[in-house]
């Protein structure tokens, strides 16, 4: 396993939304994912948990990331993919989630603690509603 550090300097402040998910917060996935669905992590670069954890345990992995000008709210992979996996930005968590509903994928992110008290805010938006699971004092939708 490669190792992941690059949550631990990234840009912490209130203007850099970027913190890294360090591997011990995407493994614990890995079992309730079919290794027979394509995964698309959309906000993720080579060296991400995310990718390195589901590729080197057998998944089949499409990434996207802004710094190859794939943004997550104007590009979809031309590949088929069953589930959206991720760390997104918090502070644009709101579009994030309609994004996602407008896709009309299965997803599974990473949501800080306090958001499932805006779940009402969401219920109408996914038809199917969502799953929600707690690891860590985080939220797994």
């Amino acid at each position: 396993m490669a190792l992941n550090t690059a949550y631990l300097t990234c840009n912490r402040t209130a203007s850099g939304d970027e913190i890294f998910t360090p591997f011990y917060a995407v493994e614990p996935l890995l079992k309730y994912i079919s290794k027979d669905k394509v995964i698309w992590c959309p906000f993720d670069e080579e060296w991400s948990a995310f990718y390195q954890t589901f590729t080197e345990n057998g998944y089949k992995v499409i990434r996207s990331s802004l710094a190859e000008r794939k943004d997550f709210f104007s590009y979809e992979p031309e590949e088929d993919y069953d589930i959206i996996v991720s760390n997104p930005p918090f502070s644009k968590k709101d579009k994030i989630l309609k994004r996602i509903d407008k896709l009309g994928k299965a997803f599974m992110i990473l949501l800080p603690c306090n958001s499932i008290q805006g779940y009402n805010r969401y219920k109408n938006c996914f038809k199917n509603g969502i799953q929600r699971k707690s690891f860590w004092k985080c939220i797994f939708l």
